[in-house]
């Protein structure tokens, strides 16, 4: 038991950020994403049929790919104009299978027949992507349909040439008299910037390199950020956790004074943020800049703390990684079982049902069972013995753990929970505890949010960007953006860049909305 819930730990390891796995998602409805951005359908929702067809609203759809989308009554025909084309739908009766498609007056068969339903025009994803040239895949899991625009930049884009920053260390008195240490990017040769952004970084000692060793590879975390948001003249600023410097022992290569990491709690962290914010905007270069907070994990609980508190002026928010709930429920997700089967589904759930069945598991396309999970046998997972692996078999193998982690946390016992489960502390986890979930702490924010999110993330839920996304649809609030990218995990497939200088479609999205605050 104890060597399966280790390779749990192997499976899951994320670089920046709270390294635990998270809970695959359980919500019926229907989701859409167009070149990643998820798409808000007001009123009528999208859908499947008994055939398993996924059926979406005409009208959201054609207007986010550009198109226009008008309705003629007297003809009942909808006409869609995108790029050079022209698109008929004529619905001219209630009586299913009456409908016609036309193409550039051409006559094109329809595998489900379009039809009105809560006054609009429904049509098959599969007949949307062929009329309107997209490309469309369905994730059964999560069940969320990917629509991409002919217009959309490819995933996992190369770097460009290497921008040129300055960078330069800081030391900031912070409210209490502590001293923290950051670092300023800036662009080379700029007078004045109008955007800088902060990294509010996830769980655990971090510092304002976050050097890193894995395998063989030696790589500073935050140089990625600094070089893409320096080529958007963007400055980056990012800091050393309260009691962490910058230390000589891989892999993470800090160092942490106990004494004053107690002190690393949410509140604190808020406060700590103000204050650099008080501070980096004296510097004559930044003083008409405006200031994006870039949460990650944990990070984006603190960056709507801050944005919420309104001490500092906060011009908007970037989310990744998206924790909707608070930090104590994910902790129990985390180890509920149901995470490690989005990990298990990536590798082996080809038929994509969500469970994974013995001929699944011993095809191990990937290699995966053979070779970063040791060779275990489908036996030793199938916990419940039913034949298949589902959330139940790995909460069985997970059980103990759980318990072990509750009780160290309930009886605070910092000694077990830093050198057995992660390194958090009691003042950690009580500061944590008295916040508000961020589903309730967005909804009061009015300053534009973006949510960026893999469908493959371990440690949040995918299912809390629905859930917002949802709650901001019901409360009439239009300042949120989410992105949801396929194949992505926590970190948004960072790792690609150290080991293979690629920079993620996840990533890239990142760095231009960053662009876009102006």
């Amino acid at each position: 038991m104890k060597k399966i819930f280790a390779l749990f730990i192997a499976a899951s390891l994320s670089l920046s950020v709270f390294h635990l796995p998270a809970y695959a998602a359980k919500d019926p409805a229907v989701h859409v994403a167009i070149d990643n951005e998820i798409v808000l359908f007001p009123d009528a929702q999208p859908l499947t049929d008994a055939g398993g067809n996924v059926l979406v609203p005409l009208f959201f759809i054609g207007q986010k790919l550009g198109a226009s989308v008008e309705w003629n009554d007297t003809a009942g025909a909808v006409t869609v104009k995108h790029l050079s084309d022209v698109i008929i739908i004529s619905l001219p009766s209630a009586s299913v299978g009456n409908a016609s498609v036309m193409l550039n007056n051409e006559i094109v068969p329809a595998d489900v027949a379009p039809f009105i339903k809560s006054d609009r025009t429904y049509i098959s994803l599969k007949l949307l992507s062929e009329l309107m040239h997209c490309q469309t895949s369905w994730d059964n899991r999560t069940r969320t349909a990917f629509i991409t625009s002919p217009k959309r930049r490819g995933p996992d884009a190369a770097p460009t040439v290497q921008a040129a920053t300055s960078s330069e260390v800081l030391k900031i008195r912070s409210f209490d008299g502590c001293t923290l240490s950051g670092k300023l990017d800036f662009p080379t040769g700029a007078s004045s910037v109008s955007t800088l952004v902060i990294f509010v970084p996830g769980t655990g000692p971090n510092t304002y390199d976050n050097h890193r060793l894995i395998g063989n590879q030696e790589f500073n975390y935050y140089d990625l950020f600094a070089q893409e948001l320096g080529k958007r003249q963007i400055a980056f600023f990012r800091y050393n956790t309260r009691g962490v410097e910058a230390g000589d022992k891989p892999p993470m290569y800090n160092s942490v004074n106990m004494e004053e990491y107690k002190k690393y709690t949410p509140e604190n962290q808020a406060k700590d943020i103000e204050v650099m914010v008080t501070e980096l905007k004296k510097n004559e270069k930044l003083k008409n800049a405006k200031v994006v907070l870039l949460g990650w994990s944990e990070g984006t609980i603190i960056a709507p703390l801050v944005a919420e508190r309104k001490i500092v002026d906060i011009s908007s928010l970037m989310l990744a990684g998206y924790c909707n709930e608070k930090m104590q429920d994910i902790i129990e997700w985390q180890l509920s079982g149901a995470s490690s089967m989005i990990f298990y589904c990536r590798y082996f759930d080809t038929d994509s049902d969500g469970t994974i069945s013995k001929q699944e598991f011993c095809a191990d396309p990937y290699g995966v069972a053979k070779e970063a999970l040791g060779g275990v046998l489908f036996e030793q997972l199938d916990a419940d013995g039913d034949g298949s692996l589902t959330d139940a078999d790995f909460a069985i193998i997970l059980a103990e753990r759980k318990k072990q982690v509750m009780d160290a946390i309930s009886k605070k016992d910092d000694e077990w929970i830093w050198n057995n489960y992660f390194q958090i502390t009691s003042e950690w986890l009580a500061g944590h505890a008295q916040l508000e979930a961020n589903r309730d702490m967005l909804l009061k924010l009015d300053i534009p949010v973006n949510i960026f999110h893999g469908v493959y993330d371990q440690n949040v839920p995918l299912q809390g960007v629905y859930d917002i996304y949802d709650s901001c649809r019901v409360n009439g609030k239009t300042n949120l953006k989410a992105f949801v990218f396929d194949q992505h995990d926590h970190d948004l497939n960072y790792i690609l860049y150290p080991m293979k200088n690629v920079i993620s479609d996840g990533l890239a999205r990142i760095f231009d909305e960053c662009e876009k605050v102006r």
